[in-house]
C-alpha cells in the first residue's frame, strides 16, 4: 500500500509537469490571442512545480507521498487552473477556497518542520497548547506575508493581485486564517488525546535521503 500511495504522488507530478510541456508546445506553435501570457505562465508554473524537489535536494531530505501530492495538487489548482485559465472569474469562490486550502497546507507545513526544527525529541511530549498555538500563529504569519507579497507584486509590478480592495484582502486572510484556527484545534486534541492521527503522515513527513 505504501509502494502504491507512493507511486500515486510520483505519476501525479509527472502527468502534471507532463501536461504543461504539451502546452508550452501547443501554444508556441498554434496562434491564439495571448500566446506570450500562456507561455510565460507554463514556465512559471514549471518552475514553481520544481522548487520544493531543489528545496529538498539542498538539503538531502525528501517528503513523504502525501504532503508531496497536496503540494503539487496545490500548485495544479492555483496556478494552471487559477493563474493561467481564469477560474477565479469562472467561480466566484475559487479565491476564497484557495486561501482556507493555503491556510490548512500551511498548518501542514507547520508540522513538517517541527520535527526537524526540535532534534529527535519526541513532538508528542510538548504541552497540546503549544502545539496548538504554534499551528495558529505560523498559518496567521503566513497569510500575512502572502498579502504583504501580493502588495508588493501590485505596487511594484503593477498587478492587480489584491483588486486595490481592503475587502479582498481582509477576506483572503481570514480564510486562511480559519483553517489555520481548525488545524490548530486538530493538533492541539491529537497532542493531548490521540485524535486525528493522520497528522503523524504530516509530523513524520521528512525523511533522510537514501544516497
Amino acid at each position: 500500500m505504501k509502494n502504491t500511495k507512493s507511486s500515486f504522488s510520483l505519476f501525479f507530478k509527472w502527468i502534471f509537469r507532463s501536461i504543461l510541456l504539451i502546452l508550452f508546445v501547443y501554444y508556441s506553435f498554434v496562434k491564439t490571442d495571448n500566446n506570450s501570457n500562456y507561455i510565460s505562465n507554463i514556465l512559471l508554473i514549471l518552475i514553481t512545480s520544481f522548487i520544493p524537489d531543489i528545496i529538498l535536494n539542498i538539503f538531502k531530505v525528501k517528503l513523504t507521498s502525501l504532503p508531496d501530492f497536496l503540494l503539487q495538487f496545490f500548485i495544479f489548482l492555483a496556478l494552471l487552473l487559477g493563474r493561467m485559465y481564469n477560474m477565479y472569474s469562472i467561480l466566484p469562490w475559487w479565491d476564497i477556497f484557495l486561501h482556507f486550502a493555503s491556510g490548512a497546507l500551511l498548518g501542514f507545513l507547520s508540522l513538517i518542520i517541527l520535527k526537524p526544527l526540535i532534534g529527535e525529541n519526541n513532538i508528542k511530549t510538548l504541552p497540546p497548547l503549544f502545539i496548538g498555538m504554534y499551528i495558529l500563529l505560523f498559518t496567521i504569519s503566513g497569510a500575512a506575508l502572502w498579502e504583504f507579497w501580493e502588495f508588493a507584486g501590485d505596487q511594484l509590478l503593477g498587478f492587480d493581485s489584491q483588486l486595490n480592495s481592503l475587502t479582498d484582502t481582509m477576506t483572503d486572510m481570514i480564510s486562511g486564517s480559519l483553517s489555520g484556527v481548525i488545524l490548530s484545534i486538530m493538533g492541539f486534541l491529537h497532542i493531548k488525546n490521540g485524535s486525528f492521527k493522520f497528522l503523524d503522515k504530516f509530523i513524520n513527513a521528512i525523511k533522510k535521503s537514501h544516497k
